[in-house]
């Protein structure tokens, strides 16, 4: 569950607000399938099952009317399903302590509705790479991001991130990059000083 946090300040007061993103956007778009008279079913936390298709002058109204809160329709569902797949990675990653939370199978299934075999299937014939590999990408991204901000150590990146040690994490790094952790942090270091200098 995604909560963010809004501060109202005023003049002798201040007031923090907590909502609930996903309850938020539920009840915006059951308000607004309400108001245009369309029947659904919620699949997962962002699919829609229409009980009838819409008619072109229905699906153009309802565009109309979601786009003011950023929200769009996906025409395709495999489209729609694999960005979800890749929303739900990026949730999941970017949580403290990812390793801790239970697996991303398990987490992907619960969250999308889909058994992981499908979720799977539907990410490869559509990206031409695995969930795993998508995983290791973006892990390897927030490593740098980690790296880049100096906050964490080469092990603390590493527990956050779920690679089992700091080995794993290099042997990673090294394969997609083609640099080792730390021949990045030296690159990044010569490129700061010469900024600088």
């Amino acid at each position: 569950m995604k909560t963010s946090f809004f501060r109202v300040l005023d003049v002798d007061m201040k007031l923090s607000l907590i909502y609930n993103v996903e309850a938020l956007l539920g009840k915006v778009v059951d308000d607004l399938m309400k108001k245009s008279g369309i029947s659904y079913e919620l699949k997962g936390t962002s699919t829609l099952i229409l009980q009838k298709p819409l008619r072109l002058s229905e699906k153009l109204a309802l565009e109309n009317e979601l786009a003011p809160y950023g929200l769009q329709l996906v025409n395709s569902h495999t489209k729609s399903l694999v960005d979800n797949i890749k929303t739900e990675v990026n949730a999941y990653l970017s949580k403290e302590n990812a390793a801790d939370s239970g697996t991303l199978s398990e987490h992907l299934a619960q969250t999308l509705g889909y058994s992981y075999a499908h979720l799977s299937q539907t990410f490869r014939n559509n990206n031409h790479s695995t969930i795993e590999h998508f995983v290791i990408l973006k892990r390897i991204d927030l490593a740098k991001k980690f790296m880049v901000s100096g906050k964490y150590n080469l092990t603390e990146i590493a527990y956050r991130l779920g690679f089992s040690n700091v080995s794993h994490l290099s042997r990673q790094f090294k394969k997609e990059t083609g640099l080792t952790p730390s021949q990045f942090m030296r690159i990044l270091e010569t490129r700061m000083m010469a900024s600088q200098g």
